[in-house]
Order: structure tokens, then C-alpha cells, then sequence
């Protein structure tokens, strides 16, 4: 992967958020979990998007070295990108989750990578969390933080629930040619 090298993430676990960064996005629950884990040098969290609150999110984790921030990818590099965390988040804000799915959803579950995110029980988003990663029912940063180190230390589930999503993809979305 292209990427790798240009990022200096030898020997760290990515986690990463690709997405528009607007109103959307619990930008809190980030920013706090990030901070808990700030002490962990083995993470390199990858922030990549753009939109309205990239900037006010580059301002609260200007001190945290263990961040990086991109602009979106060209599509044609989306897969190698995503391909890259070792964990991806759907850090959304309940409220906006209801009756929508994040756009890169489908290439997370194909990058065959963790996924863990925020969504109610009984949205779609949710149902897809509930049995092909890790689903948060609330926005609380110390809840984030623990999926991640439970995640981040048992790498057999992280395994497991990266290759059960990409399972669930081609059985499910793959286009015949």
C-alpha cells in the first residue's frame, strides 16, 4: 500500500475517520477520546475529510502529535486509503443517524477492517454495527475509548470483525460483472 510510507505509521495502529466533517459528526466524542488515549504511542489516529468543523477539530487536537489531518482522497486511491486503518470510526451524532447511512460505509466494510461506531439499536446503521463491528448506543467518549482498546488489544476480534464485514459485502453488495 502506497500510503503506508508516506504516513510514518510503521509499527502503530491507524484509526481513522474518513468523512465529511461537519455537523454531523460528534466532533466531541472525537476530540475526548482521542485525549484519553493520548498517552497510548502505539496510535496513530487519521482524520481525513473536509467541511465546516475540520478546522475547530485541528484547533482542539493541535497538541495531540499522534493526529494527522487530510483532505479527502482521489477516488480512484479510496480503497488503498481505507485499506490502511487498522480501525475505522462512525463517530456521528445520534441525531443525525436515524434515517441515513455515512457515504463510505460500504468501502469501510470492504477494507475488511474494525469498524466501530455510533448509532441507535434500531436504525440500519445500526443493525450493520451490531453484527459486523462495534455499535456505541450513546456519544460517550470513555465508552469510544474502551471499544477501541478492547479492539486495539484483541486482534483476533479485530480480525474476526473485519473479515465478517467484508463477508457481508460481497454477499450482499458485490455487482456481477
Amino acid at each position: 500500500n502506497p500510503y503506508y510510507k508516506e504516513l510514518g505509521g510503521d509499527n502503530k495502529k491507524i484509526i481513522m475517520y474518513s468523512g465529511s466533517i461537519n455537523e454531523k459528526l460528534s466532533c466531541e466524542t472525537l476530540i475526548q477520546a482521542i485525549k484519553i488515549l493520548d498517552k497510548r504511542k502505539d496510535i496513530l489516529w487519521i482524520i481525513c475529510g473536509n467541511g465546516p468543523k475540520k478546522s475547530y477539530l485541528i484547533k482542539r487536537l493541535k497538541k495531540n502529535i499522534n493526529v494527522k489531518f487530510y483532505d479527502f482522497q482521489p477516488y480512484e486511491k479510496l480503497p488503498y486509503w481505507l485499506n490502511i486503518a487498522d480501525i475505522h470510526l462512525i463517530p456521528q451524532k445520534l441525531s443525525s443517524i436515524k434515517f441515513c447511512l455515512p457515504s463510505k460505509l460500504l468501502g469501510i466494510l470492504a477494507s475488511g477492517k474494525a469498524v466501530i461506531g455510533i448509532a441507535p439499536q434500531d436504525s440500519e446503521l445500526g443493525n450493520i454495527l451490531d453484527n459486523y463491528g462495534i455499535r456505541l448506543s450513546n456519544e460517550n467518549p470513555k465508552e469510544m475509548a474502551d471499544a477501541l482498546l478492547k479492539l486495539l488489544e484483541n486482534e483476533e476480534l479485530r480480525l474476526k470483525l473485519g473479515e465478517s464485514s467484508k463477508k457481508y459485502i460481497k454477499t450482499n453488495h458485490e455487482k456481477s460483472l
